[in-house]
């Protein structure tokens, strides 16, 4: 007669066991993946603009000073360009922050369809990009002419097509500099002198 009751009530008590270990273990693998998802996003924010999708400053100073060490630069030197659009203010006060932030991604697209993959394409912040290379069959009229093709075709501006300007600045390793903070500094002058020689 005990083992009447008791047979039951021990099913009924494995049953519950194996429920909540089930349960238990669905909780640990959501747990898992999210621990895992917040770790590859943490990566991607470490190392990639979330706005544009394009390498932030931290890794293209990575990148840029391997191209940099001294067994390279000589025989294959590096090539760096500074640009950033022109007027952006005057659209973000005009248009507004949205629209802004539409122009970017849309630069960042242009930029990047632009160049082979040997070439990174990264963006500062704001309004500022900064390419990298050191492929021989790239000059630095290619090289220019390429940035200044991805602006070549009207952006849209919340429905309006707009023709918007670029100034870009160029150093190459190792006549401009050794250092990727000295070249970072003399494509950055290159820069301001196209700004202020009104070239677009």
């Amino acid at each position: 007669i005990l083992l009447q009751y008791v047979l039951p009530l021990f099913v009924i008590v494995t049953a519950i066991a194996a429920f909540l270990l089930v349960a238990t273990f669905r909780r640990m693998q959501k747990m898992t993946i999210s621990l895992i998802d917040k770790e590859r996003e943490a990566s991607f924010l470490a190392n990639f603009d979330p706005l544009s999708s394009l390498p932030n400053r931290r890794l293209f100073m990575q990148h840029f000073n391997k191209l940099l060490a001294p067994h390279l630069i000589d025989s294959n030197p590096a090539m760096v360009a500074f640009c950033d659009i022109d007027n952006f203010k005057t659209v973000n006060d005009t248009w507004g922050h949205e629209v802004g932030d539409v122009l970017i991604k849309t630069v960042a697209k242009r930029l990047r369809n632009g160049f082979p993959d040997s070439v990174l394409v990264s963006r500062f912040g704001g309004d500022e990009f900064a390419l990298v290379h050191a492929e021989k069959w790239l000059s630095v009229e290619d090289f220019g002419n390429r940035i200044q093709r991805a602006f070549a075709e009207p952006f849209d501006l919340a429905g309006k097509p707009s023709r918007i300007g670029v100034s870009v600045g160029i150093a190459i390793a190792p006549d401009h500099g050794r250092a990727s903070s000295e070249l970072l500094r003399n494509a950055d002058i290159g820069l301001y002198e196209a700004k202020d020689g009104g070239r677009a």
